[in-house]
């Protein structure tokens, strides 16, 4: 996560993992290019303080059956709300070696930044 004065300018996507329960203020404050948040939590991260995301037009991208607890939260209601997470988790395609992959199983270039599937593994890709 990012903290302030870290250098994520140009992060476009991240994965919260399933056991993350809070967001301190500013985590994601420098991170002005984030659009995608992929929650692998069923419960919404409970944010502490304020400033936690720039960018309120970012979809979120929560599991099955989740949506709802998001919204319920002053936090997540902003954001575009998707439950989808159970065909990031889960691809319903098969990666080829040495290929890179963003989280939706589209094929990427070699100068995309963010989350990628590369050989079947989940790697953060920055300059």
């Amino acid at each position: 996560m990012c903290a302030t004065n870290c250098s994520c300018k140009s992060l476009k996507s991240i994965v919260l993992p399933e056991h993350l329960y809070i967001i301190k203020s500013a985590a994601f404050e420098e991170c002005n290019a984030l659009t995608d948040i992929v929650s692998l939590n069923p419960e919404p991260p409970y944010p502490v303080g304020n400033n936690h995301f720039p960018n309120w037009n970012a979809t979120v991208h929560v599991p099955a059956g989740s949506k709802a607890a998001y919204q319920a939260i002053d936090m997540w209601q902003y954001f575009n709300i998707v439950e989808d997470v159970t065909s990031i988790r889960q691809p319903s395609f098969v990666p080829s070696e040495g290929k890179v992959y963003d989280l939706h199983g589209r094929l990427v270039n070699d100068n995309y930044q963010g989350i990628v599937i590369k050989n079947g593994k989940t790697v953060l890709r920055t300059r």
